[in-house]
């Protein structure tokens, strides 16, 4: 993910957004209670990606993965109107 190889394993995913791009972390504290016990030495990856906009609006925050055409896989994140991609090679 991004320039980090990431092992098999729990993480916990967290998502900073901002208008034109959000900046995605895989962490390795999963008994934590969401944003409020983030701890950023915990990072194994970082990776900010730009959003895109879509037609209609996605009620339910939503994740999905998806194989790209390129051959790499996909975790596609969306909320409203705004979503994003965070491309992931698999080794």
């Amino acid at each position: 993910i991004g320039d980090n190889v990431v092992p098999a394993g729990r993480y916990t995913l967290y998502a900073i957004p901002t208008k034109d791009s959000w900046t995605v972390k895989i962490n390795l504290d999963v008994d934590g209670w969401g944003a409020y016990a983030y701890r950023p030495e915990m990072d194994v990856a970082s990776i900010t990606v730009p959003t895109s906009s879509v037609d209609d609006a996605i009620d339910a925050f939503s994740v999905a993965l998806y194989e790209a055409p390129s051959g790499m896989v996909h975790l596609k994140m969306g909320w409203d109107k705004t979503v994003v991609e965070v491309p992931i090679m698999l080794l």
